[in-house]
């Protein structure tokens, strides 16, 4: 049989440091030959992941939490017969000696620039046709899956177990194997067949490697043991002299270094903060990427170093709700922002109520370096704020349940000034700005806290003091949030005027503008005074006939009709007025306001006693209308023009 599309793929494999028994083969669909590749004739197709913020918010609703992974997805997928051409390879069972044979891949494979999206597709569709018959799987499998990895949780080992067995039935359906679970939960380990016993699964902590691909997944774990998220420095991407502080690093590791440390919730941006205002102080000395950083940078680099060894010791939980029942509480969101000269950060934190008390989570925040070119430290609050609202909007959308109520929280009395007042007034940048904080969010839900209350200060203003441990106000949250509301701390309210020189150089500026505008015809280009007159002329025609509500229907191949004198006088008039209005605008505007004023003394006119005719032109007046003012009873009622 004839196949229209054949194309043939190169292989080769490669290997994850994380699981090094584990060697994947790899179709090579970009290699090009003359010119073409098979990906470069395929599209990539839409992104249908899921947001990773949100499947890792909902991660941490229920107390029971479940992980899984999908063995060799995209294999799972088959080709159509037609397609499968295009997806063939040689192999020769490593003998040299003899010609290869001639395979085709009939499933996707992992090179193909489509196979992403076509996976997600097809898993997204095999769990909307179980929908009716399991809607908590279906549900599971539909915005709880990153890529080919499930997060979920549940509110005990009975739904978790019930939930697990669904979502593998609707996976088998279509052709999916799901494995490899992960609780923090023994009893639903050992219930879903997984061979290690119990005991020795809890003592493990077995790590989750399914939150996103292997290489991103360096810097976050999951202690199943005591079901809280921490950190693992041995896999950072940098040398071990380097981690003694044996030598300087270079400008690519240090970045190397940042970017191994994983965090995608934020939980150490208060400090990872720090090394990247350092970097962006190296970018701005002009070093190459493998130049060592400069020696006025180390003292900083050393100070951040130093405790750099004690990120192990962070322990977030993973859950929430801790031992609330999150049926019957109450959750609220209170987002803190702040800023400095180099830096701003937004933290939010849930409040979760009910009758036995309460209790605070962190839950997400982010942090931004100013930017390169320096601006006030109020448009850097503004900034903050910004970011905060956002955040906080990422939040309320991206977790299932209801959040009843949501506050913010900054030390700048200028920011609560701009929010209570009319954007319109400012200029852009706090214009722009202050107005989406409005349009997302109820302004008087802003309130203002002290910077010792500001939980945001510690990523703003960073201190090689910072601890990693809970009391640490990063991760437990102001101590106000765990009081009642009429115990919290209260400050007179911020009116809404501007009473400083900081909010006053963001106000619009009142001024005028003024400029010059080209003329139609450019008279320098005229050498006849005749055809300047007969092109005036010829163009006030032109703009007529186009003004004229009746037109008139004239051949194009016809000549024009010839000037009439009223259209060479107005075209002789009007060069007039342009010509004077250049020479003697302000005198022209003297004279239209008070026809009998006396002109300044800096005027050529002035002794000539000029005066504007009923088409607006000066003309000069006779030497009898210039007598004195007195004797004006004996001269004529009216002056005569002098045409």
């Amino acid at each position: 049989m004839d196949y229209k599309r054949k194309w043939y793929l190169p292989i080769f494999s490669v290997r994850n440091p994380n699981k090094p028994k584990k060697t994947r083969l790899v179709w090579d669909a970009a290699a090009v030959y003359k010119g073409f590749s098979l990906n470069g004739c395929l599209e990539k197709g839409p992104d249908l992941l899921r947001p990773l913020t949100n499947i890792l918010y909902n991660f941490r609703i229920g107390k029971i939490g479940i992980c899984a992974d999908i063995c060799e997805m995209f294999h799972r997928v088959s080709i159509d017969e037609e397609d499968q051409h295009a997806q063939r390879f040689l192999w020769r069972d490593c003998d040299d000696s003899r010609a290869p044979d001639v395979y085709v891949l009939k499933v996707m494979s992992f090179g193909a620039s489509c196979s992403p999206s076509i996976a997600q597709y097809v898993r997204v569709k095999n769990a909307e046709e179980s929908l009716q018959e399991f809607p908590r799987a279906a549900k599971s499998i539909i915005e709880r899956h990153y890529v080919d990895d499930m997060l979920d949780s549940a509110d005990s080992p009975q739904e978790a177990i019930q939930l697990a067995r669904d979502v593998k039935e609707v996976h088998n359906r279509g052709n999916f194997h799901i494995r490899g679970w992960v609780s923090n939960c023994a009893k639903v380990v050992y219930a879903l067949g997984e061979t290690e016993p119990m005991n020795d699964f809890c003592k493990a902590g077995k790590t989750i490697d399914q939150v996103v691909e292997p290489e991103k997944v360096l810097g976050l774990w999951w202690q199943t043991s005591n079901d809280v998220f921490t950190f693992n420095t041995k896999f950072t991407k940098a040398s071990n002299e380097i981690l003694r502080a044996e030598r300087l690093p270079t400008k690519g590791e240090l970045l190397r270094l940042l970017m191994s440390i994983y965090d995608p919730q934020g939980f150490l941006s208060f400090y990872t903060i720090c090394i990247r205002t350092l970097l962006q102080d190296i970018r701005r000395s002009g070093i190459n990427w493998d130049d060592t950083i400069p020696e006025e940078f180390a003292c900083r680099w050393k100070q951040w170093l130093s405790i750099f060894k004690h990120v192990c010791e962070v322990k977030i939980p993973r859950c929430y709700f801790g031992n609330f029942k999150n049926d019957d509480c109450k959750v609220e969101l209170h987002v803190f922002v702040d800023a400095s000269e180099s830096a701003s950060a937004a933290v939010a934190y849930f409040r979760i109520l009910n009758d036995h008390g309460i209790h605070v989570a962190l839950v997400s925040s982010k942090t931004k370096v100013a930017p390169l070119r320096p601006i006030s430290i109020p448009r850097m609050e503004l900034t903050a704020a910004v970011l905060g609202s956002r955040l906080a909007n990422a939040i309320v959308q991206g977790h299932d349940f209801e959040i009843h109520d949501t506050h913010f929280y900054t030390d700048s009395k200028t920011i609560l000034t701009w929010l209570r007042s009319d954007p319109r007034k400012y200029k852009q940048f706090v214009m722009f700005r202050v107005a989406e904080i409005q349009e997302n969010r109820d302004i008087s839900k802003w309130h203002f806290v002290t910077t010792k209350q500001n939980a945001a200060d510690a990523a703003t203003k960073w201190k090689n003091t910072n601890e990693f441990a809970p009391p640490n106000a990063w991760f437990t949250g102001p101590d106000f949030l765990r009081l009642p509301q009429e115990r919290w701390p209260k400050y007179e309210s911020v009116t809404c005027k501007i009473n400083s020189a900081k909010e006053e150089e963001n106000l619009w500026l009142q001024c005028a503008v003024q400029f010059n505008v080209k003329p139609i015809i450019d008279v320098n280009k005229f050498s006849k005074w005749e055809h300047l007159e007969r092109c005036v002329a010829y163009v006030r025609r032109f703009i007529e006939n186009c003004r004229s509500k009746r037109r008139l229907q004239v051949n194009p191949s016809s000549k024009p009709a010839n000037l009439t004198g009223d259209e060479l006088l107005w075209s002789r008039r009007f060069l007039y007025r342009l010509a004077q209005a250049d020479a003697y605008h302000h005198d022209i505007i003297n004279l239209k306001k008070d026809p009998r004023c006396t002109l300044p003394k800096s005027s050529s006119l002035r002794k000539l006693s000029p005066f504007l005719d009923d088409d607006e032109i000066v003309r000069m007046r006779s030497r009898l209308e210039r007598a004195p003012i007195e004797d004006s009873a004996k001269k004529p009622s009216h002056f005569a023009k002098n045409n």
